[in-house]
């Protein structure tokens, strides 16, 4: 792609009815940084992920919970990204995606943990920041189900 732009800006450039001016060249160099830097962020998402442990986290919230209560869980549940041994964290509520057999909407809240290690995932488990979310929040769920899988 980047090649395409290049030549045929070069093209018009060389070809054209006029010759590239100053401005041109300053705005075909803009453009190749642009274009390198959005190829450095694609390629970044593209990345395969790094070896590790993914720590899977779904909550069924009581029913009967208040507006104010599901807030503070939920802040409980953000709290926990600010731990250092994890790599990445997403959190959200179930999709909503097309009911299948195999699809499980029943939860209210995921947590998606990414931890280098098994070592990591442990330390997590006893940080004070973890424990602490437990104390605040375990009254607000009726269930917790976790998956750790190992990322190789």
């Amino acid at each position: 792609m980047k090649n395409i732009i290049y030549f045929l800006f070069l093209g018009f450039c060389t070809f054209g009815l006029s010759s590239c001016t100053a401005d041109q060249s300053a705005e075909l160099e803009a453009l190749k940084t642009k274009l390198a830097d959005a190829e450095k962020q694609i390629s970044k998402k593209m990345e395969t992920p790094k070896p590790g442990l993914i720590h899977t986290v779904f909550f069924w919230l009581k029913e009967d919970i208040s507006a104010e209560d599901k807030a503070k869980f939920k802040a409980g549940v953000q709290s926990l990204s600010k731990i250092s041994h994890i790599q990445s964290c997403f959190i959200g509520p179930a999709a909503g995606t097309e009911s299948r057999d195999v699809v499980d909407h029943s939860y209210s809240l995921a947590l998606i943990n990414h931890f280098a290690s098994k070592e990591a995932e442990a330390a997590y488990q006893i940080d004070p920041i973890h424990l602490k979310f437990i104390d605040d929040c375990k009254d607000y769920w009726t269930k917790v189900i976790v998956y750790d899988s190992l990322v190789d």
